[in-house]
């Protein structure tokens, strides 16, 4: 089983690479799913970049107070050491595309840059925000 929703996944996320936005449901529906029979859990725990890719297509696909709740709520999936920073992180993104800009930055203050991904879409969600603000 765990196989399959992998396999899955990466096809939707490929065919979503070459335009097909329709497959961003699929692909967050096949992630839901495995979070939910445990196919995705690895000892018990979701790994960051599911986690970070679950966010980010649920920001266009759901409501927004559905994808605020499902950060708040599944980040205790997240293991130990790495759950804050990409609990900061998610957020962070989620506030910037909300556009709670200042929420946004209080949040990026806070993430450690220890990831090479938190660093660079850190760094681009700042410039993101600067923009936005005309600053």
């Amino acid at each position: 089983v765990n196989m399959f929703y992998k396999l899955a996944v990466n096809y939707a996320l490929r065919k979503m690479r070459v335009g097909k936005s329709d497959y961003r449901k699929i692909a967050l529906d096949l992630y839901l799913e495995s979070i939910d029979n445990g196919s995705l859990l690895n000892d018990g725990y979701l790994s960051p970049r599911p986690f970070s890719n679950i966010v980010k297509l649920a920001i266009n696909t759901k409501p927004h107070d559905w994808t605020e709740e499902f950060i708040n709520e599944k980040s205790h999936l997240l293991a130990p050491d790495t759950r804050q920073n990409t609990l900061d992180y998610n957020l962070a993104v989620f506030y910037y595309a909300t556009k709670n800009y200042s929420a946004a930055q209080l949040k990026l203050l806070q993430v450690e840059f220890s990831d090479l991904q938190y660093y660079l879409g850190g760094r681009i969600l700042l410039a993101k925000i600067y923009y936005e603000n005309s600053e």
